[in-house]
């Protein structure tokens, strides 16, 4: 079975903001700042001096940039599918981009891993007199934070439908067919 021009666009659309999703989830993984935590031997909490205070801000920001930039090339990628332009490959790209969202922030989860309890950590520094160094994983935003690069997704393919200026969206006339139907019937130009 051969798959039609279509077809192979909405897989390839929908498909490409999965793997967006893995990537984004990769390359935050990364890239973002761990925490670095120093518990005191008397249970007392703080930022280790040397590391970067700014780690969950720093990496909530590297997550929500890399979706941005990665729905921007989806959104970008689908226009290209000339074939299958239209509210076919939008919905497919709106659901696309959501499903990758979904994809990015549970492999993200995996990768970076659980977050030490802090407090049990500083109970234990208590009991046993003894300094200890956490390394948290970094900070992941909220799932809905995944809404913003498939809205910007869809925006950009929506932009660039109405920049096109035809109502055939630029798609490919089949073969045979008239480019300027009205042209012959009021008799051209």
């Amino acid at each position: 079975m051969t798959l039609t021009a279509v077809r192979r666009t909405v897989l390839l659309v929908g498909g490409g903001a999965l793997l967006a999703g893995v990537l984004q989830a990769v390359l935050w993984w990364w890239l973002a700042p761990q925490q670095h935590l120093q518990v005191a031997a008397n249970g007392a909490v703080g930022a280790v001096a040397s590391a970067f205070r700014l780690a969950p801000f720093a990496s909530v920001a590297i997550w929500v940039l890399l979706g941005l930039v990665l729905a921007a090339v989806v959104g970008v990628a689908a226009w290209q599918g000339r074939a299958a332009r239209g509210p076919r490959i939008l919905l497919v790209l709106l659901v696309g981009s959501l499903g990758g969202a979904v994809v990015a922030w549970g492999l993200a989860q995996l990768l970076a891993g659980t977050a030490t309890d802090v407090g049990s950590a500083a109970i234990a520094a208590v009991h046993s007199g003894a300094a200890a160094l956490i390394v948290q994983p970094p900070t992941l935003p909220p799932l809905w934070v995944g809404v913003l690069p498939a809205a910007l997704a869809v925006g950009i393919y929506t932009f660039l439908a109405g920049w096109s200026g035809s109502a055939e969206l630029g798609r490919s006339a089949p073969s045979g067919a008239d480019e300027h139907p009205a042209e012959r019937q009021h008799g051209g130009g």
